[in-house]
């Protein structure tokens, strides 16, 4: 575990190696505002912009500003410049959209390393410990898995699972809180 010294040290890293690019090419009047784009449906997400809101607003000058946005307009806000800053961007799952907005934006850091997706399946059924395993399982889960966030690189690449590995079964994508309240449902 981080300890708070370190914490600070990392995000003010991060922050400032941000400024000289950053504030070079800034026109607006409130350079004292950073404003962060963030997806509200996932909460890893919310935590962490609320710390770096939390340390940049008692360390600095600055305030900051989050804006939530669906995740497929988060790049575009930032290389438009509506935008400072996504702290929550998982490559390589965002690595095509990232791909389209390269040249307007500046990709800082990892924050996640090693972060995982992939799929789960209730506790009950003890037989299924892969993909392939849900083969003539599918009815026992209604035919559909739910997916997170429409419009997400994860999303796209779940949407293969089903022809990939011959299952009959659908995609179901909604806000991870949508998502969750859907399975608690189901279980």
């Amino acid at each position: 575990m981080f300890k708070k010294g370190y914490l600070v040290i990392l995000i003010l890293t991060i922050f400032f190696s941000i400024g000289s690019s950053w504030y070079s090419n800034m026109e607006r009047e409130d350079v004292d505002i950073i404003r962060v784009a963030t997806n509200d449906g996932w909460l890893a997400h919310v935590a962490l912009n609320a710390l770096f809101s939390y340390i940049i607003e008692t360390e600095t000058d600055y305030t900051v500003v989050d804006e939530s946005l669906d995740t497929m307009f988060i790049f575009d806000s930032i290389a438009s410049g509506d935008n400072d800053l996504y702290l929550s961007s998982w490559m390589p799952t965002s690595q095509v959209v990232y791909d389209t907005y390269k040249d307007n934006i500046e990709y800082i850091s990892t924050v996640f390393d090693g972060a995982r997706i992939g799929f789960v399946v209730p506790s009950y059924m003890t037989d299924v410990n892969s993909i392939a395993d849900l083969k003539g399982k599918e009815d026992n889960v209604n035919n559909v898995f739910f997916g997170i966030e429409p419009g997400t690189q994860t999303a796209a690449i779940a949407e293969q699972v089903p022809e990939a590995y011959n299952l009959d079964m659908r995609q179901s994508t909604s806000s991870s809180s949508a998502m969750l309240q859907e399975l608690d449902s189901a279980l």
